[in-house]
C-alpha cells in the first residue's frame, strides 16, 4: 500500500485493534491489528497523526502518513 503512493503522497488507514475484543469478544482475532503494528508496517512513512494500539481504552488504531 505505502509504496503505491506518489511522493509526498497521504496514507489514511484506520481498523480495529487487539483492544476491540474488549467489548466484542467474538470478533475475529485475525483481523485485528497488535500494538505498534502500524508503525511497524508503515515505518517507511513519515507519520503525520497515529493511534497505534496502546491505549488499551481504544479500539480502533488509525495512521496518517506521508510518503518523503
Amino acid at each position: 500500500m505505502a509504496a503505491s503512493l506518489k511522493p509526498h503522497g497521504l496514507l489514511f488507514y484506520k481498523t480495529f485493534n487487539v483492544h476491540h475484543l474488549r467489548s466484542s469478544p467474538s470478533f475475529n482475532p485475525a483481523y485485528l491489528l497488535e500494538s505498534g503494528e502500524l508503525r511497524q508496517v508503515f515505518g517507511d512513512l513519515e507519520p503525520i497523526d497515529l493511534e497505534d494500539g496502546e491505549d488499551p481504552d481504544q479500539g480502533v488504531s488509525w495512521i496518517v502518513a506521508r510518503r518523503p
